[in-house]
């Protein structure tokens, strides 16, 4: 056996290891899909993956052959990865809610995998459409990976600082973004020394893919970090109709009372005025408002410094005295708080207003 033939089965090994650890993974979170709206785009991304190994691992076995139509169905799938991991990323950092639009990030799949199933079925299509069609959705898919994995990268880095529970976040992220950036490097060095990239490393690009299932594979079963750790409160039998009773309650009492503007306030101050538990208040913001106790304090506190800025009785404070009097206790917290929130600074917030 010559050394090339060594090492395309331990590629098709490997590839075979990640394939199964990102079905596997796949299998793993559909039981939880439903308390973690999230996990329903890291499946779609995992079955992505999934595909793209798979088509390697049949191209290095000289099976794509007998396979008619394979690498045509899985080439429509590199175009879910970008919005599946954007989607995801949204979600879990609590920027997104499920609605009946988000179908549209995946519509560039939908034509493309209808595309390549008629051309299969009837095969009519000439090739010169074929080829156009091809370089056309190529386009698309490299724009999807810049732009959505760019949004990303701003998500994240606009947390500051950075939970520890989903730090991996910006590892699986490059990870991903590592095969993609390779394929873009082959991809000029082809157009510049007109010299085609040996099999064995442009199939390879699927092991980075294996190597992102792997990793987020380890990330699910560490159990104290990422999307495997148990939610606060995760398996509780509240009603949605109780949730959305006690919410209104503690909003009522929150707002009315001014209880933000109290720098010590505490689930225990609030529970006396509002005839609710401590763990009933926090249990219906953890699960309600997808935040926790001090997050949602300090979001009245952001609205109020918001609203008193602009007054004119506020020109003789500084931008800390005005958040102190919003129920700030440090600066440190109100600049963290707000930028939280907004996405902003203070400073640049009130250099927008003027």
């Amino acid at each position: 056996m010559t050394i090339n033939g060594v090492l395309i089965d331990i590629s098709i090994l490997f590839n075979i290891l990640g394939f199964g650890q990102s079905v596997f993974l796949s299998i793993s979170l559909w039981r939880t899909k439903k308390k973690r709206t999230e996990n329903i785009y890291l499946i779609y991304l995992l079955i992505g993956i999934s595909i793209i190994i798979l088509n390697s691992v049949f191209r290095f076995s000289n099976y794509i052959l007998e396979l008619g139509g394979f690498e045509e169905i899985s080439n429509s799938f590199l175009l879910i990865i970008a919005p599946s991991a954007y989607l995801f990323i949204q979600f879990k950092t609590g920027r997104a809610h499920q609605h009946s639009q988000q179908w549209i990030h995946y519509l560039p799949l939908f034509i493309y995998f209808g595309f390549n199933i008629i051309h299969l079925a009837f095969n009519d299509l000439t090739q010169n459409i074929k080829d156009t069609i091809d370089i056309l959705f190529y386009m698309i898919f490299n724009i999807q990976f810049i732009v959505y994995f760019g949004l990303s990268l701003y998500r994240i880095g606009s947390i500051k600082p950075l939970p520890n529970t989903i730090k991996w976040l910006r590892i699986a992220i490059w990870l991903i973004l590592a095969p993609w950036m390779i394929q873009l490097c082959f991809l000029i060095y082809e157009k510049v020394y007109l010299n085609n990239m040996p099999d064995l490393l442009t199939l390879n690009l699927s092991l980075l893919f294996c190597i992102c299932a792997i990793f987020l594979s380890y990330v699910h079963t560490s159990g104290a970090t990422g999307f495997s750790k148990g939610e606060k409160y995760e398996g509780s039998r509240i009603s949605e109709k109780e949730l959305e009773k006690n919410l209104n309650i503690i909003k009522n009492t929150i707002t009315t009372e001014k209880l933000y503007l109290d720098k010590d306030i505490s689930l225990i101050k609030i529970s006396k005025i509002a005839n609710l538990t401590p763990r009933d208040i926090s249990q219906s913001i953890n699960l309600g408002l997808k935040e926790n106790f001090v997050d949602f304090i300090n979001s009245y506190r952001v609205e109020a410094f918001k609203l008193s800025i602009i007054k004119e009785s506020s020109s003789n404070f500084t931008m800390v005295g005005i958040a102190e009097n919003c129920g700030f206790k440090s600066s440190s917290a109100f600049y963290a708080a707000f930028k939280k929130h907004t996405g902003i600074t203070p400073k640049q917030y009130k250099d927008s207003i003027n």
